[in-house]
């Protein structure tokens, strides 16, 4: 694309890109002044720091040539697709875009079209340009005190100024609508606002949408960050008010802006309008100063920002499944070391016996122990340990991550007893007791009303999980030194009391009662007193004092 000067004024076009770090600025930022001279490749790609044309200076300037300045035309290639913006250093405000498309995308009008907007934004910039000096208000001047005289110079535009845009669909989307920005007090006043109105059409009712005004063209909207574009020159974007469609798919939204514009940038409060607005504005209004942005709903916004964290959650599963993937090379070579056969490693692992053979075959357990440790140490969880028994979940437990892990499987338990409810026309059996207590067992049903409160338990222990940042931390979900006690929590089942027994057996409080009810409590692992040693307050009391 070139570039041709072929006015008497000095001009630039500069582009700045999204780098970040030292690595793509060229090296003539460090041997000229970019402000004036050219600086950069003759090919763009949108991340490089600053490709400038330098100042173009036209051939009767009176120029010190000591000082490196651009030609007359300035041309650049553009390798990669997007939308660029570049800006002239030498006029505050005036920047256009240069949109570029994959090789073979149709343009969106005829060479001729392009022409006849063209011409139409000439005349209208010709008409505004009549209007403004048909307005044009002379000098006037007044007499003080002493001689002297007030002069009195009218500056800037004569309010209002408004300018209207249509919004048109995109995206296959049937909402379209119009904008009207209306300016008040703009120019050299310092309270300038601008008013921002819409109307659109096409919505689904009840739906809620965000609107911004941002830099680029319809669709394309275009990059804002980088070490230069983001701290020199910052581009004009401004969030408006959501609107919400009615019943009608119809939405209506009032925005005043009175924001200040960046340092870097403008001088004015300004909003510019996009190629083929309708146009009502004076040439020195701050509304119509440049090309290329436009007032756009979010809704394309929403899907990228909703894509990205997609695609985020992707590279996180894929990473947790390397690391899965790792661990379990780990475990089958740490199995197969102690002497565990390959055909029970396959049906463990669901593998192929030739398939456990390659992994094992191939792990190194130094490598795998080093990498592990490094996860373990970012919170992974630590693999059960063999030598300990089948209830370890019920221990305090030394981080977070493992108590949510013990929570997953109680809520895979609980998944489970549910379809056995479904499916079955008797209810599963919960054991009281922890699996280390066996061959002693408790039994009970696990019905609905027992599954709901093991979920209502869960809930309470993984939110206050979610807030605690240690395990010391934790109160009702710390678990409880006793392993028979921290099982009957973690069922839900409240230590026995004894007037619920013998109104749950039907049984009045007696000497017999009492023992059965030592006698459960001790199946349960309450106690480790059988019911025979137990203290019976019955039995005392009917022996008397004598006894």
């Amino acid at each position: 694309m070139a570039w041709t000067l072929n006015t008497d004024e000095i001009h630039s076009v500069t582009f700045n890109g999204t780098c970040e770090d030292i690595s793509c600025v060229p090296q003539c930022v460090f041997t000229v002044n970019p402000d004036i001279s050219p600086c950069g490749s003759p090919s763009y790609d949108g991340v490089s720091y600053i490709d400038s044309s330098g100042r173009m200076v036209p051939a009767a300037y009176n120029w010190d040539n000591s000082f490196p300045r651009g030609n007359t035309t300035f041309s650049l290639t553009f390798t990669k697709p997007g939308a660029n913006v570049y800006y002239d250093v030498s006029v505050s405000g005036m920047r256009g875009v240069v949109m570029v498309n994959p090789a073979g995308t149709p343009y969106p009008f005829t060479q001729a079209q392009y022409s006849e907007q063209a011409q139409e934004q000439l005349q209208s910039d010709l008409a505004a340009g009549a209007r403004a000096r048909n307005d044009f208000q002379p000098v006037t001047a007044s007499a003080n005190p002493g001689g002297t005289h007030l002069y009195h110079v009218a500056l800037g535009a004569s309010p209002p100024e408004e300018t209207t845009a249509v919004l048109g669909p995109a995206g296959g989307s049937a909402a379209e609508g119009r904008a009207l920005l209306e300016g008040s007090g703009i120019g050299t006043s310092p309270n300038s606002a601008i008013i921002v109105k819409l109307r659109l059409s096409g919505l689904t009712p009840g739906s809620v949408h965000a609107v911004q005004i941002l830099l680029g063209v319809c669709g394309a909207p275009a990059p804002t960050t980088g070490a230069l574009l983001s701290t020199t020159f910052v581009p004009p974007t401004f969030t408006l008010n959501s609107v919400t469609a009615g019943s009608d798919g119809t939405a209506t939204s009032t925005t005043v802006l009175t924001e200040p514009p960046p340092a870097g940038g403008p001088g004015l409060l300004r909003i510019p309008s996009k190629n083929g607005a309708t146009n009502r504005v004076r040439p020195s209004s701050s509304l119509n100063t440049c090309k290329g942005v436009i007032v756009t709903i979010t809704d394309r916004m929403a899907a990228w920002r909703r894509e990205r964290r997609v695609l985020r959650r992707v590279s996180r599963a894929a990473w947790r499944l390397e690391q899965a993937e790792r661990e379990r090379a780990w475990a089958l070579a740490s199995a197969r070391a102690e002497g565990v056969s390959i055909r029970k490693l396959a049906a463990a692992a669901e593998l192929s016996p030739a398939r456990v053979h390659q992994i094992t075959a191939a792990a190194d357990l130094d490598e795998l122990d080093a990498a592990l440790g490094e996860l373990r140490a970012a919170g992974w969880p630590a693999p059960e340990d063999p030598g300990g028994d089948d209830d370890a979940e019920l221990d305090g437990r030394d981080l977070i991550c493992d108590r949510l892990v013990d929570e997953v499987d109680w809520l895979r338990q609980c998944a489970g007893w549910l379809t056995h409810l479904h499916t079955s026309e008797y209810p599963p059996a919960v054991n009281l007791r922890p699996d280390g207590d066996h061959p002693g067992r408790a039994l009970v049903m696990a019905g609905l009303p027992r599954v709901a409160a093991i979920v209502q338990r869960i809930a309470a222990d993984v939110d206050e999980l979610a807030r605690a940042r240690r395990v010391a931390d934790l109160g009702a979900a710390a678990a409880l030194p006793d392993r028979r006690a921290e099982q009957r929590r973690r069922v839900a089942e409240p230590d026995l009391d004894f007037r619920g027994f013998c109104r749950r057996s039907k049984l009045p409080q007696s000497e017999r009662s009492w023992d059965l009810f030592a006698q459960e409590r001790y199946q349960r692992g309450e106690t480790d007193t059988p019911s025979y040693k137990a203290d019976n307050p019955f039995r005392h009391h009917r022996q008397g004092p004598y006894a």
